[in-house]
This record gives structure tokens, C-alpha cells and sequence, in this order.
């Protein structure tokens, strides 16, 4: 009889939890989860060999991957304003290059961007529809090393890492498809902190924006 009690107390509080459980609002609180995405970079690096402009390409796309894991935390209610603010750690993955040539065609240097470790935090606002979509408008600021290769063809080679800041806006959208399970599409058009990089009477500066869109799942604390 004592089994039988237990049981059906047991079972009682389980289904009162899951009950309540399914009637939270999963877009208010905290939750984290991992991302991942693409990243196009479109650059215009200029090379300056004992400092007269040898090279001014045009710009030039360098497709890139990332992924990392993020920190969110968000206010809202359903069939209302929402508001958020997030932390995000990742890295770059891949590297892309390209020819850097004279007036007359000529290759002069090669050129290797590669994005590396990074930090951001992101700020949201939209709407909670339903509870089951969120649709937002995000501002982000990013921290990030930036990897360069430059090789000319007298066989001289030059790395460097640079750290750049980055502030990018977008739009996103999460979906709800479990109760404290969502997933999210962002688009993200970076601009990135300009450089310049000396090597004595040699020198590259480079101009660096990005299209990037990152698909993410996240668990609702």
C-alpha cells in the first residue's frame, strides 16, 4: 500500500512539473547553446613595397567558417516587446587567399586572411510571437585575432596577428521546438576595424567588411 502511495505521489508531481514546464515562457530568462556559420569577407588590400603602392587589387571575397557556443539572456512576453542581451566565444576555421598583382597583371605577392579566436556581446530587440517565434534586430560588438600571409615571390614570407574590433548589425529569428529547446537563424553585415601592417619600407593595410550568417540552438534555462 505504501508502494502504491509513493507511486501516485510521484506521478502527481511529475505531471504538475511537465504541466508547468509546457506553460513557461521559454524567450524570458537565461539559456546558452553553440553556433555556427559562414562568414564572407570581402577585403581591399593595398601593398606597398619600399613604400610606393605596387598592388591595389579589387576587392576580393574570403569565405570562412565559425562556430562557437553563446550566453543569452532575455526578456520578454508573449505577443510582446522582447530584449536581450548575450555573450558569444568562437573561433574561425579555414583560410582563404588571393593574387596580389601590379597595374600590368603581374603577380606580385600572395595574400592569406584567416579569422581566428573571438569574443562578442550582442544586443537584441523584437517581438515574442506567441511564444514559438522571436523575431529581433541585433547590434553586435566583436573582438577578434586576425591572422595575415603575405608571400612575395622573391620568396620572402611575413605573419602577423592582429586584433581588430568589429560592430555588426543584424536580423534574427528564433524558433521554439521543444519546451526549453529553441533554434535560430541570424544575418550579420560586419564592419571591421581597418589595419595596417609594417615590415619596414614594406607595408600592407587592408579593409575588411563581412556578410555573415550563423544558424544556432540554445537550451532555455
Amino acid at each position: 500500500m505504501k508502494k502504491v502511495l509513493a507511486l501516485a505521489v510521484v506521478s502527481a508531481l511529475t505531471a504538475s512539473v511537465a504541466v508547468a514546464d509546457s506553460g513557461r515562457n521559454v524567450f524570458t530568462g537565461w539559456s546558452a547553446g553553440v553556433h555556427g556559420g559562414w562568414a564572407s569577407t570581402r577585403a581591399n588590400p593595398t601593398l606597398y613595397l619600399n613604400s610606393a603602392i605596387q598592388s591595389n587589387t579589387a576587392a576580393d571575397n574570403f569565405n570562412q567558417g565559425f562556430a562557437g557556443a553563446h550566453l543569452d539572456w532575455t526578456r520578454s512576453a508573449p505577443n510582446s516587446w522582447l530584449h536581450g542581451l548575450g555573450v558569444a566565444l568562437g573561433s574561425g576555421f579555414s583560410s582563404s587567399d588571393t593574387d596580389m598583382l601590379n597595374p600590368a597583371g603581374v603577380k606580385l605577392a600572395n595574400y592569406n586572411v584567416k579569422r581566428q579566436f573571438y569574443g562578442e556581446l550582442v544586443a537584441r530587440l523584437g517581438w515574442n510571437c506567441h511564444d514559438k517565434w522571436a523575431l529581433y534586430a541585433l547590434a553586435a560588438v566583436r573582438l577578434q585575432n586576425v591572422k595575415v600571409d603575405l608571400n612575395l615571390l622573391n620568396g620572402t614570407s611575413r605573419s602577423t596577428t592582429n586584433q581588430i574590433w568589429s560592430i555588426a548589425p543584424g536580423l534574427g529569428v528564433d524558433y521554439k521546438f521543444a519546451n526549453r529547446f529553441s533554434a535560430g537563424l541570424q544575418y550579420r553585415y560586419t564592419f571591421d576595424q581597418n589595419f595596417e601592417w609594417n615590415t619596414g619600407a614594406n607595408r600592407v593595410s587592408s579593409n575588411l567588411n563581412s556578410h555573415n550568417v550563423l544558424a544556432r540552438v540554445s537550451y532555455h534555462f
